[in-house]
Parts: C-alpha cells; structure tokens; sequence
C-alpha cells in the first residue's frame, strides 16, 4: 500500500506550503512599497518577489493537477497531462526570471553608485524598467519552452545554474564596489551622492546571503534531479526509498522526486524573502513597526509640535540625521 499514491497527502501539502510561503513575500512587496528606497530598485524588488509569487501559483497548480488524477496522486511524468508539461514550462520560465532579475538587481546598484548625485536626482527609469521587463519575460518564457516544450531539460537546468552563480559573482563585485565608492568619497560629495551610495551598499549586502539561498534552493542538482525522469536520480530515490519503506516505489519515483523539487523551491523563495527583510535594516525596521502595530504596543508620538519645512527642507533634514 502506498499511502501518498492512495491518498491526496502531497497535493494537500503543496498547497497549504505555498500558501502559507507567499506570506513572507507578500510582506517584502509592501516594505518595498513603505520604505524609502531608489523607485527602480523598489520596481526591482517588487517584480522580483511578483515572480515568486506567480511560482507559488504553479506549483498550487501542479498539485491540482495531481489531485483530480484517477490513476493515483503521484504522477509518473513530467509530460503527461499536456496541462503538467504547460506548467512546467511555467515554472522553469519563473525561475529564470527571478534569477535573472536578481543579476539585474545586483547591476543596479553598481549603475547607481557610478554617478550617485545624477542618479538620486533623476528618479526612476520607467523606459528602461519597461524594456528590461519585456525582455526577460519573453526570454523566460523562451527558456521554458525550450527546457519542457523541445524537451531539453536538462541544458535548462544548467541555464539556471549559470545565471544564480553569475548572480553571485556580480553581488559580491556590488559589495566591494559600493563599499569602496562610499568610503572614497565620504565628505567629499553632496549629502544626496552619498546617500544613494550608502543605499546600494545597504541592499547589495543585504542581497548577497539571498543570493547564496538561491543557489542553493535552485542550484544544477536540484535541477538536474527534477530533470531526470529516469534512473539516474538513483541516490536521491535509495534515500527516499530508506526514509519511507515504499515497496511501490519504483514506479512513483518521479511523483516523490516531484514533490521533494517543488517543496524546495518553494521553502528556499519564502527563505529568501525573510533573509532579505531580516537583513536589510529599513526593511526591518518597517516590518517591526507592522507587527508591532498588530501585537497592540503602538509607538506614543509626542504632542509637541515643530515648525513646519517644505519638503527639500525636510528631505536634507531627514538626510542630516541619517548620517549623524
């Protein structure tokens, strides 16, 4: 007997694991919309956590997919309903465009600490954001016909692999390029200048242990293991076979392979997401406020009153202070 094959046990799991994780993202969508941060780095981050969530709603749906089977709840290919290869290829698709948005987001603190003082002045970038935009989702969606649709999946997964590692490497130049821009040129440019710079510096090392919780969670094994509709994956099914005691097990090894992918990618997005609100400092201080505000202990604002500034005055105020 095969309690997952005979029972929903998975499909249950899957969704009630991706609803509960588009919890943590959700949040990161609306710190990004609260805190003061450069409006292309906010577009950045929202429609990089926009892809998590849209991976969320295809592994839920992948999951139904297996519910409304009449054969058993663990699938045994990747290809078969043409409605399962379809969301396949919607799911590598959105992986690739989470990566790749984070190489963008690693290259756009580099941009904004060439020439701060011009970028902080000049706002946001809605042209270049929509053409960027357009681009990597039309690649993407490239990627996961090509991985699913012509079946080259695993020069997919190895696409994957590049782009995180390729991630990486530039977050870590970000850091070290930011870092050395700042103390270079520290009371020796305007306040704006430095504080664009303290800014990227700020989310580039906020990014970089995100950035390793994406390689981990989407790295070439993971992706070569959920690839492998054969014998192959043999070390990972010995270890399932131990932990379970399937005597079935040869023949819903992809179902288990499956579900193992879908449940790490979907833990490793909500981990990242947590990691970068935890780590980046504005984000954490808005987020304690949030759930400060729930929990009833509401911060008591003096009545006092100030003379009123003028937004630029207020600005360089709140700039002035920042840096003391």
């Amino acid at each position: 007997m095969d309690l997952a094959d005979d029972y929903p046990i998975i499909p249950i799991f899957l969704v009630f694991l991706n609803t509960f994780s588009s919890f943590p993202v959700i949040l990161l969508i609306v710190l990004a919309l609260k805190t003061q941060i450069h409006n292309n780095c906010r577009f950045l981050i929202i429609g990089w956590a926009i892809g998590f969530l849209g991976l969320f709603c295809c592994n839920i749906g992948v999951s139904m997919i297996n519910f409304q089977q009449t054969n058993g709840y663990l699938t045994e290919s990747m290809f078969e309903p043409v409605e399962r290869n379809i969301a396949c290829q919607i799911i590598v698709a959105l992986s690739f465009f989470c990566s790749t948005f984070e190489v963008i987001i690693a290259l756009e603190r580099i941009v904004s600490s060439i020439e701060p003082h011009v970028y902080h002045v000049r706002g946001s970038s809605p042209a270049i954001l929509a053409f960027i935009t357009i681009n990597v989702f039309l690649l993407s969606a490239y990627v996961g016909y090509f991985s699913h649709g012509l079946r080259y999946i695993k020069l997919g997964g190895v696409i994957l692999s590049i782009v995180d590692f390729s991630t990486i490497v530039i977050n870590l130049f970000a850091v070290r390029f930011c870092k050395g821009r700042f103390e270079k040129m520290f009371d020796k440019a305007t306040l704006n200048a430095r504080y664009q710079v303290k800014e990227a510096y700020e989310m580039a090392q906020a990014m970089r242990p995100v950035y390793f919780y994406s390689l981990i969670g989407m790295n070439s094994i993971l992706n070569y293991i959920y690839s492998s509709n054969s014998h192959s994956s043999c070390v990972l099914m010995g270890i399932i076979y131990i932990v379970l005691f399937d005597p079935h097990f040869s023949s819903n090894s992809y179902g288990y392979i499956e579900a193992i992918y879908l449940s790490t990618i979907t833990i490793n997005a909500a981990c990242m997401s947590v990691v970068l609100i935890k780590k980046h400092e504005r984000f954490r201080k808005h987020a304690n406020k949030i759930f400060g505000r729930f929990g009833g202990r509401d911060e008591q604002i003096s009545s006092i009153s100030y003379p009123r500034l003028n937004e630029s005055e207020l600005h360089f105020e709140q700039l002035d202070t920042y840096w003391k």
